[in-house]
Formats: C-alpha cells, structure tokens, sequence
C-alpha cells in the first residue's frame, strides 16, 4: 500500500533551498523539514500493509514518472495515487541510503531544465568577474603608490634632519683647530654667549668702575679686574683650558701667539702713542712710559698732541 505525508505549515515555495528528510522504518515514516524537530516542521504517519522494504528494483525516478501510475496504483492496490504535475524547482544532493545520486546526467529525461545544475555549479565553484579582477588591481596599485609616497617622503625628512640647523659654527674655512669639539669642525659660540633669563643679577660682588678709565695703569691689574668680574658673575658658563690649549695649532698664519716679541722688553718703544690723542690713551698708558720715566718738562697732557721730537717712531720692532 501507499502512505501519504503532507507538511501545510512549512512552506517550501518561498524561492530558498530546503533539506528534505524523509526516514522510513517498520512502524513508522517520518519526514523533517530543514532538520526541524517540531510538530510543526514534522510529519509522522504509520506505513500501510505488511511490507517492509522498498521496491527499487527499476530506475529511480524523482520529480515525475514515465509511467501510467493510476494502471501501477490498480495493480498494486494503492490507496493514495500521485499525481500527474511534475516537479517545479531543483533536487540537489538527493541521498539514499548515505548514497548520493548524480542528477546531472540522466538516463532519461523530460522538460528538464539545466539551469538548475549551473546554479549548483556556480554556488560550489568560485567564480571570478573580471570587474572583480580590476578592482583588485587598482586597489593593489593604489597601495603601492601610497607606500613609494611613504618611503620618498621619509628620505626626505631624514635628509633634513642629518643637518643640524642650531649647530652654529664660528669659521667657514677648515682651520685645524682643536679643542670644544670634533677636529676641524669649529665651536659652538653658545657655550660662551651669555644667555640672558631675565633675572636681576646680584651686583654686590662685582667690580664697579667709576669712570671710562680705570684707575691705574698696568696691564697686570687691569686683566684681574676683567677675570674678577668674569669669575663672579653666577650667569657665565664655566671657563675650560681645553678650549684654548692648542689654539692655532697647524695654522699657516699662526695664532694670537705669535704676536709676542721675540726681544726683550726694552726694545719695544710705544711712547708715540702719546701723540694719537684722546682715543690712544688707554694703550699709551698701558704701553707708554710712565710718569717716573717721561721727561720732566713733560707738562702738558695726553690729550694735546706732543711735539714731533719727543715722539720716537722708529723705536719699534716686531719679530
């Protein structure tokens, strides 16, 4: 005989695929919709007459028969009859038995539509568009222009920053000069600029001067004076002898050194200093004869001019 299942609450026309499940067995058929376990996705009914197994001798036939089955149903005694209209839509991955059927090609067939195939085809398969393609090539391309813009744009701010802006050098030609740096390289004059903090400085232990003249005349006691200002002023940055140590050494001109006579003391004669005025009169003081050692009708002040006699211009050497 035939038993007939038949699920109204689910429907299966919506247009989306649908797992079929249907489970045969001696006191029961069951039949699952999208693995559903309840009432309503499930049907249950009770197998009619005594026999057991299926009849699956002849081909398999899913979505129609081509056969006469009102004529296989009077035979048989069948008490429910399938009808004639055939299946709307595709089977795919039809099993039996933990077999699974190839539909694809067919023995026989009727009004078969291959679509259904391709789109089974097409959903297991990756296929790629060739407007997918391009796109993947242009966002590739775009990634590696923007890393190049990257890369150029670092080399260039690396480039900058080799140089040292604040590296203030005080000479412009190679002298080979050491001391307060790398050779040949020069000294940063920060070291020895006064930095101005807008502080008031304390001036009670500094040395006042009362006029543009210093009160006397040596050079020794002028040169304390200055080092007696320097040393107290709590804003200039300590002094280093590494810094002048080897001043000028290798320079073709010589340094500041050379300027010392080679002679004796008394071979130097600076009394025509006297005769440049107002403005020498610091160096004929510290040059010059002195008071004990001018001559004694030697009256009138530094800042008249002396008569040329008693100026000597040739008292002079140099080595």
């Amino acid at each position: 005989g035939t038993t007939r299942l038949n699920n109204s609450v689910v429907h299966v026309s919506d247009g989306k695929p649908h797992l079929i499940e249907i489970i045969v067995m001696r006191s029961s058929i069951e039949m699952f919709v999208d693995r559903c376990k309840l009432t309503t996705c499930m049907s249950l009914a009770a197998p009619t007459g005594t026999k057991e197994f299926l009849n699956i001798n002849g081909p398999l036939q899913v979505g129609g028969a081509n056969i006469n089955l009102k004529e296989l149903a009077k035979d048989f005694q069948w008490r429910h009859v399938p009808n004639d209209q055939p299946l709307v839509g595709c089977v795919t991955n039809f099993t039996y038995n933990d077999f699974t059927y190839n539909l694809g090609e067919p023995s026989m067939f009727k009004n078969i539509d291959t679509t259904c195939q391709r789109s089974m085809y097409t959903a297991v398969t990756f296929g790629i568009d060739t407007n997918f393609l391009v796109a993947i090539l242009v966002c590739i391309a775009i990634l590696i222009i923007l890393l190049l813009a990257v890369v150029v744009h670092r080399r260039r701010a690396d480039a900058w920053a080799e140089k040292e802006l604040d590296d203030i050098r005080e000479n412009i030609i190679a002298y080979e000069d050491e001391g307060g740096g790398e050779g040949d390289a020069g000294y940063d004059l920060h070291v020895l600029r006064q930095m101005y903090d807008g502080r008031i400085p304390d001036t009670d232990g500094f040395v006042h001067s009362t006029g543009l003249c210093l009160p006397t005349t040596k050079m020794s006691e002028f040169l304390d004076d200055k080092k007696n200002t320097i040393d107290q002023d709590p804003d200039t940055p300590p002094d280093d002898v590494r810094h002048y140590a080897y001043e000028g050494d290798g320079n073709t001109s010589g340094s500041l050194s050379s300027l010392a006579s080679c002679t004796d003391e008394g071979d130097l004669k600076f009394n025509y200093l006297a005769t440049f005025g107002p403005r020498f009169r610091k160096l004929a003081d510290m040059y010059g004869d002195s008071e004990d050692e001018r001559p004694h009708g030697s009256a009138h002040g530094l800042g008249a001019a002396r008569p040329p006699a008693a100026a000597h211009p040739h008292e002079e050497s140099w080595c």
